[in-house]
C-alpha cells in the first residue's frame, strides 16, 4: 500500500502558534492527531513558550527544593511535577480562555506559582480536566470531539470527579453541549451519561460535601472576578486569532469554555473535596481574565476619550 503526500500530511503534528500559523520548520509524526484532538504541543521556536517552559522549570526546580532534605523520592517527583504544572495550567486555560490575549496570558505564569508556593497545592487532575474541557468547547484545536475524544474526556472526568467531589459533573455536561461534532447526538448522550455517572460514583465514595463559604474577603475576590469574567464574555465579539488548523474560532465556543472554567471553580470552592486550594489553578487563570479584559476595556476607553478630544479640537479650530 502506497501512501501519497495527502495522506502524510493527515498525520503530521501541526505544532499550535499563539499567532494563529503553524510553524514548518518544527514538525514531528505523532499518531495521536489522528486519533485525539485534545492535545496541543509547546512550540519552543516562540519566545512566549520558551518562557512558559522556563516558568516551568523553576517552579519545579523550586518545589524539589522546598521540599528539603530526605523527601522520598516518589514525593520529590510529584513536587517536581506539581511545580511545573502550577504556572503551566494557568497558563494554558487562560490561552483557552481568551486566545487574542497572547502576551497578558505570561501573567497567569506567577499568579499560578504564588498559588502553589503560598496557598496550597491545586488539584492537578481537575485543573488538567478543566482545560481539556475548555479545548472540547471552543475546539482550539481545529476539530470537532470525536469518538476517541469523548472515551478520553470521560476518563478525565471520571478522575476530576474522584477529587473534587460531584461538582465535577456540571463543566462536563456545558462542554458535551457544544463540543460535539454536529448531528452526533449519541455522543453529547455518552458524555453527559459518563458526567453524570461519575457525579454519582463520588457521591457514593465521598458523600455530598457540604457547602462551605469561604471568608469574607475572599468571596468577595471570587464575585469580582466573576462580574469581570462574566461582561468580558458578554462583550466577546469575533476572536482574531486563529486555531491550530488555520481556522477561526467560534465564539460561542469560546463563551462555553468560560462557563465550563467558572462553574468549575465556583463548585470546587463551595463544594468540592480538595480543599480551598484545590481550585487556586482556576482561579488563578480567572483573575488573569479579568485583569487583562479590564485593562483592555480602560485602554480602549482612555482612546476614545482621547479621540473625541482631537476631534472637539479640529472643529474648534476650523
Amino acid at each position: 500500500m502506497f501512501i501519497n503526500g495527502r495522506h502524510l500530511k493527515n498525520i503530521w503534528w501541526h505544532l499550535p502558534s499563539s499567532h494563529g500559523q503553524r510553524p514548518c520548520a518544527f514538525r514531528e509524526m505523532n499518531l495521536m492527531n489522528t486519533a485525539f484532538t485534545l492535545g496541543r504541543a509547546l512550540d519552543p521556536g516562540y519566545g512566549t513558550n520558551r518562557a512558559v517552559i522556563a516558568a516551568m522549570g523553576v517552579s519545579g526546580a523550586a518545589a524539589v527544593a522546598s521540599a528539603g532534605a530526605g523527601t522520598p523520592s516518589a514525593s520529590l517527583a510529584y513536587e517536581a511535577l506539581a511545580g511545573a504544572l502550577a504556572p503551566f495550567i494557568p497558563w494554558a486555560l487562560m490561552r483557552e480562555l481568551d486566545p487574542d490575549a497572547e502576551y497578558a496570558a505570561l501573567a497567569a505564569l506567577p499568579l499560578g506559582a504564588f498559588v502553589f508556593f503560598f496557598l496550597g497545592t491545586p488539584s492537578l487532575m481537575a485543573g488538567m480536566s478543566v482545560l481539556m474541557l475548555t479545548r472540547v468547547s471552543n475546539r482550539s484545536t481545529g476539530r470537532y470531539l470525536h469518538w476517541p475524544d469523548a472515551c478520553a474526556s470521560a476518563a478525565l472526568v471520571c478522575g476530576y470527579a474522584a477529587v473534587s467531589g460531584p461538582v465535577a459533573a456540571m463543566p462536563a455536561l456545558l462542554a458535551a453541549s457544544f463540543g460535539a461534532a454536529p448531528g452526533k447526538r449519541r455522543m453529547r448522550a455518552g458524555m453527559a451519561l459518563a458526567a453524570v455517572a461519575a457525579a454519582a460514583g463520588s457521591a457514593a465514595v465521598h458523600g455530598l460535601p457540604p457547602v462551605a463559604m469561604p471568608g469574607l474577603s475572599v468571596t468577595a475576590a471570587m464575585l469580582a472576578i466573576t462580574t469581570v469574567v462574566i461582561l468580558h464574555a458578554a462583550r466577546l465579539g469575533q476572536v482574531r486569532s486563529r486555531d491550530d488548523r488555520g481556522g477561526a474560532y467560534d465564539a460561542g465556543g469560546v463563551r462555553v469554555g468560560v462557563s465550563v472554567a467558572l462553574v468549575a471553580a465556583w463548585g470546587m470552592t463551595l463544594a468540592g473535596t480538595g480543599g480551598p486550594a484545590a481550585g487556586g489553578s482556576l482561579w488563578a487563570a480567572l483573575a488573569t481574565l479579568g485583569l487583562s479584559s479590564a485593562a483592555r476595556s480602560l485602554r480602549r476607553r482612555t482612546y476614545s476619550v482621547s479621540e473625541s478630544g482631537l476631534e472637539r479640537t479640529s472643529s474648534d479650530s476650523s
